[in-house]
């Protein structure tokens, strides 16, 4: 199991600025990570991954899940990691003319 310093460790290791949480009151995880300006997961800048936490029809039972899932789809979009190439972008501004 993965814990959320190695998703944050990751995530700064890449460049990329991250922001996460788990509200163990609401039991609700919440995970969001944004690339900078001139980078793209190919069609997009960030990600924001939300799941219920509890042991009933939950997205995932603990933390622990929820942190070890992040960690997997963090790792999937750094591999994606590409240079924007959009003539107009709103993340980026005006990019490539």
């Amino acid at each position: 199991m993965t814990s959320k310093k190695n998703v944050f460790d990751l995530a700064k290791q890449n460049g990329l600025e991250i922001e996460g949480y788990v509200d163990h009151h609401w039991n609700h995880a919440e995970c969001s990570w944004y690339l900078p300006a001139g980078k793209s997961f190919g069609d997009r800048h960030t990600s924001v991954h939300e799941a219920h936490v509890d042991d009933y029809n939950a997205d995932v039972k603990n933390a622990k899940e929820f942190w070890t899932a992040i960690y997997k789809e963090l790792k999937s979009d750094i591999e994606e990691i590409q240079d924007c190439t959009e003539s107009e972008c709103d993340y980026c501004g005006v990019y490539n003319e």
